[in-house]
């Protein structure tokens, strides 16, 4: 019997200090409202805990703006929709937000491959060749609008055709 006394005790304790908490910290509905064990009364006005009976509530919401002025449906414009959201949460409340994900067909897409000429990197160079046309076949299934580019560089102090030497 004690024990059950103790625990009523505790629980009437913490009932009292939620109440305490909502009533006496929080003045303005934006502050009690944060609090995920108070709320908002409108009559009597002020922070109440969620314990405590009120008839005219202030219920909260999150609020979820999407600022895209594109249509959604509007999907040869843009990848992704919306592309700006502005959210303000209760915290401990969830949101959720649909996203329209389009894949552009006919992406433009720039190739350029960059290569190494010297002896040293011909085993580079020759994979390149080869698996350059592989990657340009797997790119054409997805794309016609493809640029290729190719360009060389060979890095020596100096080339094999002119005799080099140190002077010092």
């Amino acid at each position: 019997m004690k024990f059950y006394r103790l625990i009523l005790l505790i629980l009437f304790y913490h009932t009292k200090r939620i109440h305490a908490i909502c009533s006496n910290v929080y003045k303005t509905c934006g502050n009690c409202s944060i609090d995920p064990d108070c709320f908002w009364c409108l009559d009597p006005p002020g922070c109440m805990d969620i314990a405590q009976n009120c008839f005219n509530k202030y219920e909260t919401v999150n609020q979820v703006d999407i600022l895209d002025e594109n249509d959604p449906k509007v999907a040869n414009q843009q990848q992704i929709y919306p592309k700006k959201v502005s959210m303000n949460l209760i915290p401990g409340q969830e949101e959720i937000i649909d996203f329209v994900v389009t894949q552009f067909k006919e992406y433009p897409v720039d190739l350029y491959f960059l290569v190494d000429l010297s002896w040293s990197m011909r085993g580079a160079r020759d994979n390149i060749a080869i698996q350059g046309e592989n990657i340009v076949r797997g790119i054409r299934k997805i794309t016609k609008d493809l640029k290729v580019g190719f360009g060389s560089f060979i890095e020596k102090k100096c080339t094999s055709v002119y005799f080099c030497h140190l002077s010092i």
